[in-house]
This record gives structure tokens, C-alpha cells and sequence, in this order.
């Protein structure tokens, strides 16, 4: 039974629900746009398996998904806690350590959506969400299910998938969205963890693009060299020298973080220092951490 709307977005509307059990549930009904189109229904029956299967503590898991008539839907297990959006609002910035444990949980959930062969494409802190907990509060990624549904061209035409602030340059391009534009994307979300602002914000979203893909991110005060040495990792203009991983990524940020107990929040920005300039095409940064561990 469905009870209340908890959230809408571009791809759809969640309502609070309750099983047959009385188990506590989110319901997401994707726009209509999509439930007319036979190819995302003919995907969504075909990965129905998959998308079931996904199991991580740092992923929302898929309980269901529907077909009924004009409706796709998607059942969820329901989290209690506020969007990591929504936690970065009451904040301001992170500490530095704040940022690491966060961003290890969302990599552990975007390697086990990667591990699946599932792209996520919208990584950003509305698809992150911060299950309370006894403790501190628990990442969960989300809507790893339905960019999958979305084939490249739609997702190129109707914007559907993908936010400016966190496209990787090469999908702004026109190329193939991969595993390593998510890690691109969750560099940019590292950055704004730590200082309230994405590295190139500012003016319309044709400028924002261009800024991704023409010049490099300037580096905010508060950051420590460790944690910016990874982040500028994350943000490499070529997908082929950004971490070969999330896993990999998981297991730095974890390593990282108590070393980074000392550090406070930084200040938060209203707008991104100045980007590097003078970027030339097929100049790739240097790469830290290249002694990875075992994974």
C-alpha cells in the first residue's frame, strides 16, 4: 500500500509504502517519459536479476521492480535519514576525515554496482543517502538501478542522466559514460564535501561543461595534500590515468582518514578558487598513489 510522497527528481517519484508484512518500504515511480519507451521497459525486465541482487551495507537495496500497465516502478529499502545533500547543507564543509569516511563508504557501494557491470552516471550527494545510526551516519548509494535502464543516446539527448556540476569531461564530449567517469564524478563530490562549493561552478551549464573539460580545479585552503593529491587524481582530464578502481579508491580514503583527525572543517566557499589554466590537450597530471594496495 502506498502512503505518502517522500521525494521526486528527474527520473521519478517516491512514496512511502508498506508490504503485505508491514515492512516499511520506498516505492520509486519513474517518470512517464521512460514507461512509455519499450526499450527501458524491455532493460528493466532483463536486469531485474541484477539490480536484485546488488547487495552492499553502502548501497539502498532493490527489493522489487514493477511493471504493471503504464508503470515502472522501483522498490526500495526505505532509509531514515536525510540526503547527503541535505547533511552537507546543515554542515557547511566536512573535515577532512568526515570527507574520507564518507567517500570510502560511497566507493565501497560504487564498486559492488561496477563489480555488476552497472555504470552509475549521477553520482552526486542527492543520490547518496545517510542512514541514521547509532554512531555516525551510514552512506547509502542510490539510484544505481535506473541510469542503467537509460540507454547512452536517450541519456545524450534528454539530459536525463547526469548532472553538469559532475560530468566527466569526456562524456560532456560526447563519449561513452564508463566506470571511470563515476570516479570522476565522485572526486568533484570529495571536493565539495570539504569546502561547500563543485571546483567549476559558476555561470551557465555550457561554461561549467567547458571548464571541465579545458581547465583544472583549484585547490581549496583547507584541504591537506594527501587528501588533494587523490582528488586531483580522481579529476584527471583522461579517464585512463584516474584510479583504476573504486575499490581502490575505497581502500586509500579508509587508509587516509585517521590520519586526518587533526584537521577541521574548512571554510565554506560561496564560489571555487581560481582553476589552473593553460591545460593543453593530451597533457595527463601526475599520478600519486602508485603503489596501490592489493585489492
Amino acid at each position: 500500500m502506498l502512503d505518502d510522497s517522500i521525494g521526486w527528481g528527474a527520473m521519478g517519484e517516491v512514496f512511502r509504502m508498506h508490504d503485505h508484512q508491514g515492512t516499511a518500504l520506498a516505492f520509486k515511480v519513474l517518470h512517464p517519459d521512460l514507461a512509455s519507451d519499450a526499450d527501458v521497459v524491455g532493460r528493466f525486465v532483463k536486469e531485474r536479476g541484477i539490480l536484485e541482487a546488488l547487495k552492499s551495507p553502502n548501497l539502498v537495496g532493490v527489493v522489487d521492480l514493477v511493471v504493471e500497465g503504464a508503470t515502472l516502478a522501483i522498490v526500495m529499502e526505505l532509509v531514515d535519514g536525510p540526503d547527503l545533500r541535505s547533511y552537507l547543507s546543515q554542515r557547511g564543509t566536512l573535515a577532512p576525515s568526515e570527507v574520507c569516511r564518507i567517500g570510502s563508504a560511497v566507493a565501497t557501494g560504487l564498486a559492488a554496482v561496477h563489480a555488476a557491470g552497472i555504470v552509475h552516471r549521477d553520482i552526486k550527494p542527492e543520490n547518496v543517502l545517510m542512514k541514521d545510526s547509532d554512531s555516525h551516519a551510514l552512506p547509502k548509494l542510490t539510484d544505481f538501478g535506473i541510469s542503467s535502464l537509460v540507454d547512452t543516446e536517450r541519456a545524450r539527448s534528454t539530459m536525463l542522466v547526469g548532472t553538469p556540476q559532475y560530468i566527466a569531461p569526456e562524456v560532456s564530449e560526447g563519449h561513452d559514460v564508463t566506470a571511470s567517469s563515476d570516479l570522476y564524478a565522485l572526486g568533484i563530490m570529495l571536493y565539495e564535501l570539504a569546502c561547500g562549493v563543485t571546483p567549476f561552478a559558476g555561470g551557465s551549464v555550457m561554461a561549467v561543461l567547458r571548464r571541465h573539460s579545458d581547465v583544472l580545479p583549484g585547490r581549496p585552503d583547507s584541504l591537506p595534500d594527501e587528501l588533494w593529491d587523490l582528488i586531483s587524481w580522481l579529476l584527471n582530464k583522461q579517464p585512463g590515468q584516474r584510479p583504476p578502481t573504486a575499490r581502490q579508491v575505497a581502500t586509500i580514503l579508509d587508509a587516509l582518514g585517521p590520519s586526518l583527525t587533526n584537521f577541521p572543517p574548512g571554510q565554506v566557499l560561496t564560489e571555487p578558487p581560481a582553476p589552473v589554466t593553460g591545460l593543453q590537450s593530451g597533457v595527463t597530471m601526475a599520478v600519486p598513489f602508485t603503489q596501490l594496495p592489493a585489492t
